[in-house]
Formats: C-alpha cells, sequence, structure tokens
C-alpha cells in the first residue's frame, strides 16, 4: 500500500508513514515512561488502527493522509527521531552508532565530518528519505523488527535481499512490513476481503 509523500507540513515521508501504519497495524505498544516525548503516541495509534486496512486503500492520498491521524502520528515519530535537540539520531550513544557508517558512505569519507551528519538529520527531519541507517535506529530506538523486502530492477545481476533491522536480544519483536524500490518505501500488509467480493 502506498501511503503517499506527505506526513503534516514534511515531505519525502513514505517510510514514516508506512512505519506509523505498521505499527498500528502489528499492534506496537509503547511504554510513556520510555518515550517521554512521544505522549500523543497512544491516541494516534488507537485512531490509526480504527482505521480499517480497506479504508485506507479507498482513500490513500496524500490529501487524505497528510493531516489524518496516519500522517500526524508519521510526522510524531519522525520528529522523535530526528528534531533537534533531543532528536533520537543524536544521541551521543546514537551518534556513535550511525555516523561511522554514515562517513564511510562517501567513497572520500574523510570529507564526511560530524556537521555533516547533523546537518543530514535536520534534513531528515523534513525533506530528506529515510535510508537504511535510519531503519535501524529507528527498530532499535521503538524495539520493533522492520523488514524491507526489496524490489530488484530488471537489470540487477542478482535479487536484491530482504533486511531485517531489530534491536537484537532473539525475542519476537512487533514486526513492520515495507516495500522499497531504493528510494519510495510503502506498507506491505494482507488485507481481509470480503468472500463476497
Amino acid at each position: 500500500m502506498d501511503l503517499g509523500q506527505f506526513a503534516g507540513d514534511t515531505t519525502a515521508a513514505c517510510f514514516w508513514l508506512s512505519l506509523a501504519a505498521g505499527l498500528a497495524h502489528a499492534r506496537w505498544e509503547f511504554s510513556g515512561q520510555a518515550l517521554p516525548a512521544l505522549d500523543d503516541v497512544s491516541v494516534l495509534l488507537h485512531d490509526v488502527r480504527a482505521i480499517s486496512v480497506e479504508d485506507l486503500d479507498c482513500h490513500t492520498t496524500s490529501l487524505f493522509l497528510r493531516d489524518s491521524s496516519v500522517g500526524q502520528l508519521a510526522l510524531l515519530l519522525r520528529r522523535y527521531m530526528c528534531c533537534e535537540p533531543d532528536g533520537v539520531l543524536l544521541r551521543p550513544s546514537f551518534v556513535q552508532m550511525i555516523f561511522p557508517a554514515f562517513a564511510a558512505l562517501d567513497s572520500q569519507s574523510d570529507r564526511r565530518q560530524l556537521h555533516h551528519y547533523k546537518s543530514w538529520v535536520k534534513k531528515l527531519a523534513s525533506k530528506e528519505y529515510a535510508d537504511e541507517l535510519v531503519i535501524l535506529a529507528t527498530a532499535k530506538a521503538l524495539n520493533v523488527e522492520i523488514v524491507c523486502v526489496p524490489y530488484t530492477p530488471e537489470s540487477a545481476m542478482a535479487p536484491w535481499v530482504i533486511s531485517r533491522y531489530n534491536s537484537g536480544g532473539g525475542v519476537p519483536l512487533p514486526t513492520v512490513l515495507l516495500g522499497n524500490n531504493d528510494v519510495h518505501y510503502m506498507w506491505l500488509v494482507t488485507t481481509a476481503r470480503n468472500h463476497d467480493e
């Protein structure tokens, strides 16, 4: 299901919209004590769960979702992860985990310094697409498993590999399934269709 690009006043929000829908569908629960910055999450999760998959399928337009409970939950999750000064991606433990990989993504990684990382996180808060580093950090921060099923282009030499991101520990976690074409994310969900259709 393609949930679009917009959440509130942000763009390139396909990952966050898919995450919001997936968390609600997976019956993810959050601890207000563990995640105090997400005070409104319980209400929004309840509202998103009240929207059936079929209703989302019928109404999936950027305008419908932008300010809906799905869009607002996506925006809240995005801000929690990316916004200054307390965004998860800016916390020392996450910077220590993510920054070396961020720096290594450039063939001339000596040019990618901490201020480049902080600039990237600032863009992620409003208009930058999420990448694998963001997905890894999100899975760890929210204690969920995120599974990305990639679309393999016909020109690829081998099928792209399904990626699993989680916080480790080997315990079963709520799972969010995403499709990915290397830029855009979609929420993968099975729908219960009426047998009369």
